[in-house]
């Protein structure tokens, strides 16, 4: 499982470290993705494997990059694994309930669009989001999540990049 995750090439060293930060935070979503049990034991049990140390050393030497003061490293790692983890962990249960109901994610996302449209109290929260029409443009409630989470992990970045130097991890 954690032999799965991407891990940067070290002679890649003055590459970007937002692009690989994403690269390493996608494929920690990909696994748990894949692996839907493995959020539990996550979750219950220290790993300290050689896949998973080797994880934890890549993702630290890119966020050593990034220009964090070292003393908000670990918090912007927690930051962004954090982020990922809950973001699976609700998609896999999401598409395991589905499974369990004989209905594809698309068309439980299509279900639920219908049931609230005929709900005026639910008008504005309709109109502000453009879900349904993704959905309908992409054919795919996956792709829109997969959308999702990659402007949210470009925000999770954004983050980071907006406290290199600065002084609030330090409180």
């Amino acid at each position: 499982m954690a032999s799965e995750l991407p891990l940067p090439d070290e002679s890649e060293a003055s590459a970007n470290w937002r692009e690989q930060l994403r690269v390493l935070a996608t494929g920690y979503r990909n696994m748990l993705l894949r692996h839907p049990w493995a959020s539990r034991l996550l979750a219950e049990f220290i790993n300290i494997g050689s896949h998973s140390t080797a994880f934890s050393n890549a993702t630290l030497q890119v966020i050593g990059r990034s220009g964090l003061k070292d003393v908000c490293t670990s918090g912007a790692l927690a930051s962004l694994f954090h982020f990922v983890y809950g973001f699976a962990t609700i998609r896999a249960t999401h598409e395991a309930r589905c499974r369990a109901a004989g209905i594809s994610l698309h068309d439980d996302f299509e279900q639920v669009v219908s049931a609230i449209s005929s709900h005026p109290e639910f008008a504005e929260m309709k109109e502000l989001s453009s879900r349904g029409d993704q959905v309908r443009t992409s054919r795919s409630a996956a792709a829109m999540l997969d959308r999702d989470f990659a402007f949210a992990l470009d925000l999770q970045i954004a983050g980071i990049e907006a406290m290199r130097g600065g002084e609030r991890g330090e409180g």
